[in-house]
């Protein structure tokens, strides 16, 4: 005639996946390490974290389509280190066509981090994501830039290229 209460702790594995744009403007880079380095130096530790934990890992490598997919698994880890190693800058970058086929393949709910210098308008960049946050993943996003995208440091009227298209710009600092 006594009443209990019994407490547990239930773990859980949850997939983890790392959405890395490997598009041409991640190959720029003015301090001796461009942002796709350092974009694979953070995938690489924060996957090491979460695998260290128990958890699948994945790997989605992107420019304008899939470069490389390594699915959620507890035993990728050696798998999505080799992936992360191999991949280069290659085309132009497009997150609306790449996110829609994404969201396609993570039909369980997950975490996504999507590493990318966002080379897109804001606007692109929140529909791109939207169907992978429609589906119930946990998105988490690394915005990667060089300190001399962040600052100006031009005096000289001077003609700027673009990364991925190549196209030239004449600009006049003042």
């Amino acid at each position: 005639d006594r009443y209990y209460i019994k407490e547990y702790e239930a773990d859980t594995n949850s997939n983890f996946s790392t959405l890395l744009d490997v598009s041409k403007s991640m190959g720029f880079g003015t301090r001796g390490i461009t942002k796709l380095e350092y974009a694979k130096m953070l995938a690489a530790c924060l996957t090491y974290l979460v695998h260290k934990q128990r958890d699948r890992v994945g790997l989605v490598a992107f420019d304008s389509d899939i470069v490389q997919h390594v699915p959620p698994s507890a035993k990728h880890m050696d798998v999505v280190l080799h992936t992360l190693d191999k991949v280069n800058p290659g085309r132009p970058s497009s997150l609306k066509a790449p996110f829609q086929k994404m969201a396609e393949h993570f039909g369980r709910r997950g975490m996504l981090v999507i590493i990318s210098d966002l080379y897109e308008e804001p606007d692109a960049v929140l529909d791109a994501i939207a169907p992978l946050r429609f589906r119930g993943n946990d998105i988490i996003v690394f915005h990667v830039l060089d300190k001399s995208e962040l600052e100006f440091g031009f005096t000289d009227a001077s003609a700027f290229e673009d990364i991925e298209s190549g196209e030239q710009m004449p600009v006049v600092p003042d």
